[in-house]
């Protein structure tokens, strides 16, 4: 059976070892001398991360044994969903390069590509990677061949078959490199965007898919293309105000906004996808264009905390 190597990160990692895919190398333990240990042998920088779980909660880039030390107990606190079975710290060679994803539509052997984006990440010494946009490109680009038939190697590897599923990974100097799947639609509302830049929705072929009808599947073309601006903040406190929310709905590019907070609540500083306190979603034909909204997204759009709480 396959279907745990699509759930915890490490069984996803071994089996595609065992298939032939390149990925980086990893261990996993509840131990952390081990941990350390094999960090020291392979050479840091590394990143520890919980066995399961999602929007980069609880991953952290450790250049040294303090780090991962540090990471190793807050990952062993999580809650047991980022855990499974067992407790433990999942620690891997840090790779270079720029971070994608890739969505594709499985029916059996069939897989049609469906949506190809960049994240792009603030990293910070607690979060490997805090996102601020995701970028939708091409499926044509340069960076989308480069990554294709790997992708479609590592879904087949992992038994794959039905659905639409999310695969993020990096190219390295040594070419694309494993990161996750998520076997589930992609996450930050992305499926929304999708069917707003080429007509495809992916909610509706999916359900076709798991009620054993075929899909729709046509030549899938970005007419437009996305950003979706995850909101950042600083610290942790009470919203007192947000500020620029009507001077961002007028943007040429703007198409939806989604906001986890409002006036009086609380919000988390921003660690993770998880803790943004809101999603602005931007679609338009020319790229200049999503560059210069997305910009002022960032610069505009602020939640006024009150009541702060520093890290």
């Amino acid at each position: 059976m396959t279907s745990p190597c699509r759930l915890a990160k490490g069984l996803m990692k071994a089996r595609l070892r065992e298939q032939g895919v390149p990925c980086a190398a990893f261990i996993e333990s509840d131990c952390l001398d081990d941990l350390l240990s094999w960090s020291e042998a392979n050479g840091y920088p590394v990143v520890a991360k919980p066995p399961q779980g999602q929007a980069t909660k609880g991953v952290r880039v450790c250049r040294g044994g303090q780090d991962l030390a540090a990471s190793f107990e807050c990952i062993m606190g999580l809650p047991a969903l980022y855990h499974g079975e067992r407790r433990g710290v999942l620690v891997e060679e840090y790779l270079d390069g720029d971070e994608y994803f890739m969505d594709f539509i499985h029916s059996g052997d069939r897989r049609e590509l469906i949506c190809f984006a960049r994240y792009e990440k603030i990293q910070t010494s607690d979060s490997a990677g805090i996102y601020k946009n995701i970028w939708s490109l091409p499926l044509n680009a340069p960076e989308a061949a480069a990554a294709a038939d790997y992708v479609r190697w590592v879904n087949a590897a992992l038994d794959v078959r039905l659905g639409i599923n999310d695969v993020e990974f990096k190219l390295t100097r040594d070419g694309p490199r494993f990161i996750e799947l998520n076997n589930r639609l992609p996450g930050a509302m992305t499926p929304d965007v999708i069917q707003r830049c080429t007509g495809f929705n992916c909610y509706k072929e999916n359900l076709r898919l798991f009620l054993g009808e075929t899909p729709e599947v046509r030549s899938i073309d970005y007419a437009k293309h996305f950003c979706v601006c995850c909101l950042i903040s600083d610290v942790s406190g009470e919203i007192a105000d947000i500020e620029g929310l009507r001077d961002v709905r007028r943007l040429p590019s703007f198409d939806g906004v989604k906001l986890f907070g409002d006036i009086g609540d609380r919000i988390a500083r921003t660690t993770d996808l998880l803790s943004t306190w809101g999603l602005v979603l931007l679609v338009h034909e020319d790229p200049l264009t999503l560059r210069r909204d997305a910009s002022f997204v960032h610069r505009t759009l602020r939640a006024v905390v009150s009541d702060v709480e520093r890290p």
